[in-house]
């Protein structure tokens, strides 16, 4: 196999998985300790919201944290991979 098409599979891969995390969040409220709220109010950063929405927990942040640290994780060894070959 070529050196381009490894990367190219690789980078592929590395945003197939993290596009499909992306859902995990959708369905898994309870499990990431998410609360649902249909109470009118100022969040954190002095957005509002009128609508029914749910709050991420405490395991979502930490989730998305992983996420985004494994996705660096792999493009830096991509990078690597490109200047090591």
């Amino acid at each position: 196999m070529k050196k381009s098409q490894i990367i190219s599979l690789k980078v592929i891969l590395l945003f197939i998985v993290a596009i499909f995390s992306t859902f995990i969040g959708d369905y898994l409220h309870s499990f990431f300790g998410d609360n649902f709220c249909n109470i009118p109010h100022h969040l954190y950063g002095g957005d509002y919201h009128d609508n029914p929405t749910w709050h991420w927990g405490y395991r979502h942040w930490l989730y998305s944290a992983m996420c985004i640290v494994l996705f660096l994780i792999q493009a830096i060894d991509i990078i690597n991979y490109i200047i090591e070959c």
